[in-house]
């Protein structure tokens, strides 16, 4: 059995990367990708799917007609239909988040910064035909559940603090104060809902839970502030990654204890382009005016998926294997990739 560090060395090795190791453009493996250029849905910014990619939730968009709400496909983004008509949504691109149960995609949660009525955490139990709203009223900037949909966390800007809920978002208790500057703004849950990570709007910490939010500790992510954006993790939350504005993304493999640079992708404007297999084998990252990168070696080596252009990327989504990969721009298109990972 090899050691984290061998086996990370063995994973730049030409024999893994194809090349000489550690550059993006040295690796070999690419995915096919497909132009759902008939789907009706404008800005994917909060794509998410469920674990066999048989549910796909997009929020917070618009339609050709201008219709806003929550939109679903089945069929890898090449058609949407229209849920949530009666959440009232907060004009702007940047006000909500979106989760679904990874082994239950009947379970999906809308965290909404709307109009006074809708500001609410909203559950659905039915794969999107009817919502609920749950919890208090609040400014909510994200949601993130486990992968049986029972416990949740999101966060808020109303008191800045950070929620949690053991129950499907019937009780909530507030688990973690302000940051001190700006306020908790997204947030991630490993499967088994344990492990949790929340970012501020902006610094060099961000706060972790290994206890199902029972306890929070601070962990120095960066050396010096950014500006931070959505993290994700693997499904044991020992592999996670958080996007950062017009920073190289960071990167940790030893469930957010120390963090490192991603120097092999473009940096830029980023929000939600961040999506990475169960396992955290394989991890998809993009930004504004780049290509899709993909890793399949835990964020040592990445590929530049050429075949999908350079491109707007608002938001990405992948299934639970790594194998099915949909990346959405703000002009209104979406593309599909499928590959099988090494």
């Amino acid at each position: 059995m090899y050691s984290p560090k061998q086996r990370f060395r063995l994973f730049r090795h030409p024999a893994f990367t194809g090349g000489g190791g550690g550059g993006g453009g040295n690796v070999t493996y690419t995915y096919s990708w497909i132009d759902q250029s008939g789907a009706t849905v404008t800005n994917y910014l909060n794509l998410e799917a469920d674990g066999t990619f048989t549910t796909i939730l997009n929020t917070r968009q618009t339609d050709t007609n201008g219709e806003e709400g929550a939109y679903i496909s089945s069929n890898d983004g090449a058609t949407w239909t229209r849920k949530a008509t009666g959440i009232t949504w907060l004009t702007g691109i940047y006000t909500i988040d979106v989760a679904i149960a990874r082994d239950d995609s009947n379970i999906m949660y809308i965290a909404n910064r709307g109009t006074p009525g809708s500001d609410y955490i909203w559950r659905s139990t039915n794969r999107g035909e009817s919502w609920t709203a749950v919890g208090q009223a609040k400014l909510w900037t994200s949601v993130s559940c486990s992968a049986n949909g029972s416990n949740v966390v999101a966060t808020e800007l109303t008191t800045s603090n950070v929620w949690v809920s053991y129950d499907r978002g019937s009780n909530w208790t507030q688990k973690s104060s302000s940051p001190g500057s700006g306020a908790w703004f997204l947030s991630s849950m490993s499967d088994d809902g344990t492990f949790m990570i929340v970012t501020p709007t902006s610094g060099s910490n961000i706060q972790i839970s290994s206890n199902s939010g029972s306890n929070w500790s601070a962990v120095t992510f960066a050396p010096s502030s950014r500006t931070i954006y959505k993290p994700i993790s693997s499904s044991n939350g020992q592999i996670s990654m958080v996007n950062v504005l017009n920073n190289a993304p960071r990167i940790s493999r030893d469930y957010g204890v120390t963090w490192e640079d991603v120097t092999d992708v473009s940096t830029g404007f980023t929000y939600n382009t961040l999506a990475m297999s169960r396992s955290g084998k394989v991890i998809a990252y993009a930004t504004s005016n780049s290509y899709i990168f993909v890793s399949q070696d835990e964020g040592v080596t990445w590929s530049p998926q050429t075949d999908a252009g350079i491109r707007t990327w608002r938001g990405i989504a992948m299934d639970g294997s790594g194998s099915k990969i949909i990346a959405g721009v703000a002009a209104g298109r979406v593309w599909f990739g499928s590959g099988t990972p090494i």
